[in-house]
């Protein structure tokens, strides 16, 4: 395929891990709020999906790069879309480990309310979603917009702070669910800044802005390539670009 073949998969690869991630945070905040585990189930539902979709996107994002781009915004876009779908990948993870921080905290605790959570919850969701619509309307104002709200990971830092003081005794499995959750979205909320970061390099960085260091581009995409693996262990083989990092599930 050509070059600009190749985008417009990256853009669908694109698509389909902002639709994922958003899901999953959207079930998962709303299995928290609702106290509900079907929420929170749903939220879990994808994660092979996600892991699979991220090494594709991942994969070809650096054959593009291998491949060389005709134009400065080109070679943006493709190392943008690099750092969208990391960040991508770590939201749909923490929104998974908040479903199951909940399931815990439903079975042990039902009763158990946090509301100094509530606004901290719905403000990184509405975060994720400008990312979202900045991303493919390239929508530059919404992408400053998250930027601008930086704040929001020193509000989880005062929360987390909030809860744990909050308690002088030895913690109580309610109150170590919370704190985990409380973790999981300032995660969420690193990762909109990270995106939002990503889309202003693309629509608004200049021509020489990125010194690209092509040899070590290389030599991660032959080690990442299945061609280059012929001794692969066989837990790979189900993946049809196979990356060691993915195996890893880093969050």
């Amino acid at each position: 395929m050509t070059f600009h073949e190749d985008t417009q998969v990256l853009r669908l690869h694109l698509l389909g891990m902002s639709r994922l991630s958003q899901r999953a945070l959207d079930y998962s905040i709303k299995g928290y709020e609702l106290g509900s585990p079907d929420f929170c189930n749903h939220a879990v539902s994808a994660e092979r999906e996600i892991k699979k979709l991220y090494c594709q996107t991942k994969y070809l994002c650096l054959k593009l790069v291998i491949k060389g781009a005709k134009s400065p915004s080109d070679l943006r876009f493709v190392l943008a879309a690099l750092r969208v779908t990391r960040a991508l990948y770590k939201t749909h993870n923490a929104a998974t480990r908040i479903a199951k921080t909940t399931l815990l905290l439903l079975a042990n605790s039902p009763a158990a309310k946090y509301p100094v959570l509530n606004q901290f919850v719905a403000l990184t969701n509405c975060l994720m979603r400008l990312c979202v619509v900045a991303l493919f309307e390239k929508e530059i104002s919404y992408a400053e917009m998250v930027v601008q709200n930086r704040q929001v990971c020193r509000q989880c830092e005062v929360i987390f702070d909030r809860l744990h003081r909050g308690t002088n005794r030895q913690m109580e499995a309610a109150e170590l669910h919370a704190l985990t959750i409380t973790r999981s979205l300032g995660v969420v909320a690193k990762q909109t800044h990270e995106i939002a970061d990503a889309i202003l390099y693309w629509l608004k960085g200049t021509d020489n802005a990125l010194v690209l260091d092509t040899g070590a581009m290389e030599s991660q995409f032959l080690k990442s390539s299945p061609i280059a693996r012929p001794r692969m262990s066989t837990r790979h083989t189900s993946l049809p670009f196979p990356f060691a990092s993915c195996q890893s599930g880093s969050d």
